[in-house]
């Protein structure tokens, strides 16, 4: 007969025993699980930010200035652009080549006054030069009523000046009657009359010139026709200081130099906003400045696009008392791979700080306007070769800051707090879990004495008899019952061959 022992008699399965976590490997594995669960806290906080993923679809480097710097090197679009149309804007600095061969509309009398002031100016070494741009510069300073005057070393240095202008513009009217007298001339009585007319009043201005200057040397107010004569000496030498712009060097040329200084000088002491609203200046990007620099140079442009480079140069002494340049290399927004050069005199408050050249340049990404004058195509070096870039000068450009973006991102020492609180919560479940089985383990029998007084309160009514004793019982109960009368049922006893 099959006991209920005997179905419990098979085999157990056996319990796994707790971990013991005072061992070295339950400890790491409990922290690389609590580390595990951090790095899967940082992953998602990055993931969750759009910038993250910005190069699956935009096709951009993450660093702008190298991406722009990759452009550079770039093939160059060398389709050819419409040329501009030649209207006549007030402000702007004209541009001229007095060559003698020049086709462009100027009126006798300014083209013969170009004529003799390119003779002359050739004749002058560079402190002169410098002598006569301050010289002018006091005057327009003077009637502008402004405080800029002549050291007592340029007065002095001044009627030295006037006299070696006169002895040329002496030279230049006597040549220019003798040729009118030669008897190889083709020119009829009145052609020669006009020309007469043209000379007497190169005379003319050249006198009231000298004079003006002569006024600057003491100190003496210039009266309005003194003021006119010499804004016409600096408007001619400002186009003359532009048609000695050459393309290309990527240093500037003494020649140059005057027209770079006189083009910032307009622009430091003009209206930006003015000047817009009286040139409306065109909207052009490298392909038009490359190709079409005569009819652009020194006049008023504006490029749109995004600075992703820059830095700052030292200017060189000057009358500006401009300390420093700051450059801006632009890619425009009209999306060819040129890049176009700007030049400015200062930035926005709050523009990125641009750091010396000298330095290393600074990678930008900021959206700007530029309204500036054309100066040329300046050369710069690319990896394989050499490349232009259209260069423009201006005041300071416009910027537009890129909206304010707040960091979500949790401090640092959020991280480190949590990281902290991580361990410490492991520590102390290692710590639980390992005091409760050291208790429960390591808990030996208890006092006999206190056994047996707990036995002995026990009733004998309340312990069962042991198995020998109960079958006695059952035997003796059996034998004292009466036997069954003969009408009785007899219960039907199992035979051995049912066995």
């Amino acid at each position: 007969m099959e006991t209920s022992s005997d179905r419990g008699s098979g085999p157990r399965k056996q319990l796994r025993s707790p971990p013991n976590y005072k061992t070295r490997g339950v400890q790491v594995r409990l922290m690389a699980l609590v580390f595990s669960i951090l790095l899967v806290l940082l992953l998602m906080n990055q993931a969750r930010k759009p910038q993250t993923w910005a190069w699956m679809w935009s096709g951009q480097p993450s660093n702008p200035g190298a991406g722009f710097k990759a452009m550079l090197n770039q093939p160059l679009d060398n389709r050819t652009a419409p040329r501009p149309e030649k209207t006549a804007a007030p402000g702007v600095v004209a541009i001229a080549r007095y060559d003698g061969g020049s086709t462009q509309a100027q009126d006798p009398a300014a083209r013969n006054r170009a004529i003799g002031w390119s003779k002359n100016w050739e004749h002058l070494e560079r402190d002169q030069h410098q002598l006569l741009y301050a010289a002018l510069k006091a005057a327009r300073e003077q009637g502008q009523k402004q405080a800029f005057l002549l050291t007592t070393e340029e007065r002095d240095e001044l009627p030295g000046l006037i006299e070696q202008l006169d002895q040329g513009w002496g030279v230049y009217h006597e040549n220019a009657r003798a040729s009118l007298a030669a008897p190889q001339s083709t020119l009829d009585d009145a052609e020669r009359e006009s020309w007469e007319q043209l000379i007497a009043q190169s005379e003319a201005a050249w006198r009231t010139a000298a004079e003006a200057l002569a006024a600057l040397s003491i100190e003496q107010a210039l009266t309005p026709g003194q003021q006119t004569a010499l804004a016409e000496t600096q408007a001619t030498l400002d186009a003359l200081a532009l048609s000695r712009i050459k393309e290309g060097p990527y240093t500037r040329t003494y020649d140059e130099s005057s027209a770079w200084y006189r083009l910032f000088e307009i622009l430091q002491q003009s209206d930006l906003a003015e000047l817009r609203r009286q040139l409306d200046p065109p909207d052009v990007n490298a392909i038009v400045l490359g190709n079409h620099a005569d009819d652009y140079r020194g006049k008023l442009v504006t490029i749109r696009g995004k600075a992703t480079l820059g830095y700052r140069v030292d200017a060189p002494p000057n009358l500006l008392g401009a300390k420093y340049f700051y450059v801006l290399w632009i890619r425009p927004a009209t999306g060819e791979n040129s890049p176009i050069v700007a030049y400015c005199l200062e930035t926005p408050p709050g523009f990125p700080a641009l750091r010396n050249r000298s330095g290393g340049d600074t990678d930008l990404d900021e959206s700007v306007v530029i309204t500036g004058y054309f100066f040329k195509n300046w050369v710069y070096s690319a990896q394989v070769d050499l490349r232009d870039a259209p260069l423009v000068l201006a005041g300071s450009p416009e910027w537009t800051p890129a909206a304010v973006v707040v960091d979500q991102t949790a401090p640092w020492w959020v991280y480190l707090l949590g990281s902290i609180g991580a361990g410490v919560l492991a520590l102390a479940v290692a710590g639980y879990a390992w005091f409760a089985s050291t208790g429960r383990t390591q808990s030996g029998p208890e006092d006999p004495e206190k056994v047996a007084l707990h036995l002995g309160s026990i009733d004998d009514k309340t312990v069962a008899p042991a198995p020998g004793e109960m079958l006695r019982r059952m035997a003796e109960r059996e034998a004292a019952a009466p036997s069954p009368s003969p009408g009785e049922a007899q219960p039907i006893l199992p035979s051995d061959s049912d066995a």
